[in-house]
């Protein structure tokens, strides 16, 4: 599975610091298989990487510290969007669909880590940061979103024109998935539809649809 050469995605944080960093997909074709932000703070050593896949299908990814990832599934559950109008006949007609359908999202997260476990506004990216489509898959076209804090990823969000065997019409549909540690809350038109628990470790099982790792910053230019 090929990794598309370029991030998709850069950003800073600065509340977290102001650390600087990138993600990046796995996948040319259709659906990605797996996102990855990964990330440095300004004083740090290291580099943190965190995973999670965006497919039921077992994949492994291996790292050049012979470290590897092998999740079985996806946390990931693809369900229609409500409400939406049938897809457009065109790419423009539907990226213009997305952005207006993404914008119906809202999320914020809490930081139970933190003292006064801590509520954050979050952000949706206007612009997808990646387009695809699989018509073997009856998958017509899908976008990629970011939802954010500040410019830091939190959640990706997938919208998806998909004609399924039993509709007789193409449909819109969406998933959602984390990036970050904290408790996240998702809504659409102000009902909630997706809750991410927090986690309270950067250490994972490497089956886990969600893992993370580190590795060492060699030098001012260089990666891990």
């Amino acid at each position: 599975i090929e990794r598309v050469e370029n991030p998709v995605l850069r950003f800073t944080a600065p509340l977290w610091g102001g650390h600087h960093g990138t993600v990046w997909i796995w996948g040319k074709h259709g659906r990605p298989v797996a996102v990855l932000e990964m990330f440095r703070q300004p004083d740090g050593l290291f580099w943190n990487q965190a995973f999670h896949a965006t497919t039921d299908t077992p994949i492994k990814l291996t790292a050049t510290t012979a470290q590897s990832w092998t999740p079985q599934s996806s946390s990931l559950k693809f369900q229609p969007l409500p409400g939406a109008p049938p897809p457009a006949d065109t790419p423009a007609g539907r990226v213009r669909q997305m952005k207006a359908l993404a914008q119906k999202f809202s999320a914020h997260e809490f930081w139970v880590t933190l003292p006064n476990n801590p509520r954050y506004e979050l952000r949706l990216l206007t612009a997808p940061v990646h387009r695809y489509e699989d018509r073997e898959r009856q998958l017509i076209d899908g976008a990629l979103f970011i939802i954010a804090q500040e410019n830091n990823p939190e959640v990706t969000l997938f919208l998806e024109a998909v004609q399924p065997a039993n509709e007789a019409k193409p449909i819109w549909q969406y998933g959602l998935g984390r990036t970050g540690l904290a408790e996240i809350v998702v809504l659409y038109d102000d009902k909630e539809v997706f809750r991410a628990p927090p986690l309270r470790t950067e250490v994972f099982p490497n089956t886990n649809p969600y893992w993370r790792m580190k590795s060492v910053f060699k030098d001012k230019g260089g990666g891990p």
